[in-house]
C-alpha cells in the first residue's frame, strides 16, 4: 500500500495518479501509485520509493504542478527548501 511505512505522510493526486511523501530513517521519501494508492508504482531506474534529500522528522508538502513536475517542500534547519522531479520522481533536485 502506498505511503505505509512512510511517517508524516502527505499525499496529492493528480490525473488520475496518487503522489506520497514523508519521513523516514532521516530523509524524506517519495513514492506513486497508479492504482488508487493499492499498490506502489516503479520509479523508473529507481524502485518504488525515491531519495529527496535529508531531513529531520516532519511532515513535508507535495504538490504536482501542471506541467507535470512534482515539487516538494521541506523544513531543513528552520527554512523551507523546496525539492523539484522533472522525471516522475526518479531523480531531485533542489529549487534555485
Amino acid at each position: 500500500m502506498l505511503a505505509d511505512d512512510l511517517q508524516h505522510a502527505a499525499i496529492c493526486e493528480w490525473n488520475g495518479i496518487i503522489y506520497a511523501v514523508g519521513w523516514r530513517e532521516g530523509a524524506v521519501w517519495f513514492e506513486y501509485s497508479e492504482d488508487g494508492g493499492t499498490s506502489k508504482a516503479e520509479i523508473p531506474g529507481v524502485g518504488l520509493r525515491a531519495r529527496v534529500c535529508e531531513a529531520d522528522e516532519q511532515q513535508p508538502a507535495i504538490e504536482v504542478l501542471v506541467t507535470g513536475e512534482i515539487v516538494v517542500a521541506v523544513d531543513r534547519s528552520g527554512r523551507v527548501e523546496t525539492w523539484y522531479s522533472a522525471d516522475q520522481g526518479a531523480t531531485w533536485q533542489p529549487a534555485a
